[in-house]
């Protein structure tokens, strides 16, 4: 992919690009991961090896359609994670979408 850069330069982006879109669901769900374990990602070792092979443990007080998303979003294979669009249609986000706090939320504003 090429680009007119700052001063008219051609900036060019070496690699193929496909599924470069896969890679931030990735992200997001190690992120997701993260958040509700509620402790950083392991950065070396047998659980960073097992969690960069998709292999993610269960994360103890979150729905199972939860698990399975984040689980998901974190394949190995990028072409086997999830759509943007197919995340926004998940059952996890339902569920949220329904336990979400009504107006006024929690300090009855």
């Amino acid at each position: 992919a090429q680009s007119a850069g700052a001063g008219g330069l051609n900036l060019s982006l070496p690699g193929d690009f496909v599924g470069l879109d896969r890679a931030d669901i990735f992200s997001l769900g190690a992120t997701a991961f993260e958040l509700a374990r509620g402790a950083p990602l392991p950065s070396h070792g047998d659980e960073y090896q097992a969690l960069r092979q998709g292999k993610v443990p269960a994360l103890r007080g979150f729905s199972v359609s939860f698990q399975q998303m984040v689980a998901g979003m974190m394949r190995e294979d990028p072409t086997a994670r999830p759509t943007a669009r197919a995340l926004l249609k998940s059952q996890a986000l339902a569920e949220a979408e329904e336990d979400k706090p009504k107006p006024g939320g929690l300090f009855g504003a």
